[in-house]
């Protein structure tokens, strides 16, 4: 399946992370810079710190109580790169957990082999996805990282689906999950590259805007690279999948 997914989705404009997953967005990315007390704040960069949830845990809390209410959601995808130094990863990946019961992460061991699980057993649950300062060298086992070959390949991003088509979709057709942006750095939602995005198959298709939708208006639909007996309605059946 192809979902939808925002870019520094705690940065305003960006509604509150709650707010977008109600809107059906299905990944959500966080930056985290550690602080003195050891807790992580959620920023962009020294120069821009505006956010709609100032640490992980005031971000992960509401996300934690959403999947709660919302048990038949379709797995979320969290994106969480780590900013500050590259000994600060593992506690990263220790804070995401505090915050989010091990039952709801689907942690890399679920994916052993090379085989996913199956939805009904990842609803309503978290893909932890640990990158930037420190993360290649990360091996704790509840998050995952980017990695397109080796034993923990599961995971990756090619963010530019023009120049990386055929990329993409080698690598979904391997049984990985792809992440890609429908926008790139100071364009919004250009059209050729948005529809590039939803047509290379990446598995998580991201954008700086909410309110970009994928074709036919939805927030999810079935992969287009990939022939299964995928019925849209079934993916989640109580929850809509257009924007309000």
């Amino acid at each position: 399946m192809q979902v939808r997914g925002t870019h520094n989705s705690y940065q305003p404009p960006l509604p509150p992370l709650e707010r977008q997953l109600d809107e059906g967005i299905r990944q959500l990315e966080l930056d985290v810079w550690s602080q003195p007390d050891g807790s992580f704040a959620v920023y962009h960069s020294a120069n821009d710190r505006r956010s709609t949830c100032p640490t992980l845990v005031a971000c992960l809390q509401p996300v934690r109580v959403w999947l709660g209410a919302h048990r038949q959601a379709l797995p979320l995808y969290l994106v969480v790169e780590n900013k500050g130094a590259p000994q600060d990863a593992g506690a990263v990946a220790v804070a995401v957990q505090a915050a989010l019961p091990g039952h709801l992460l689907v942690g890399p061991k679920e994916v052993a082999g090379g085989r996913w699980p199956t939805l009904a057993g990842t609803r309503g649950r978290v893909i932890a996805v640990l990158i930037g300062n420190g993360a290649e060298q990360y091996t704790g086992g509840s998050m995952f990282v980017y990695a397109s070959s080796g034993p923990l390949a599961a995971i990756t991003s090619r963010p530019d689906p023009l120049s990386q088509a055929a990329d993409i979709a080698a690598f979904v057709h391997a049984g990985l999950v792809v992440r890609t942006q429908a926008d790139g750095d100071g364009v919004v939602l250009d059209e050729k590259r948005r529809d590039a995005a939803a047509a290379s198959g990446a598995q998580i298709v991201s954008a700086r805007d909410d309110g970009y939708l994928l074709p036919g208006g939805v927030s999810w639909r079935c992969d287009p690279l990939v022939p299964s007996p995928c019925r849209p309605r079934d993916m989640e059946p109580t929850t809509t999948t257009t924007t309000s």
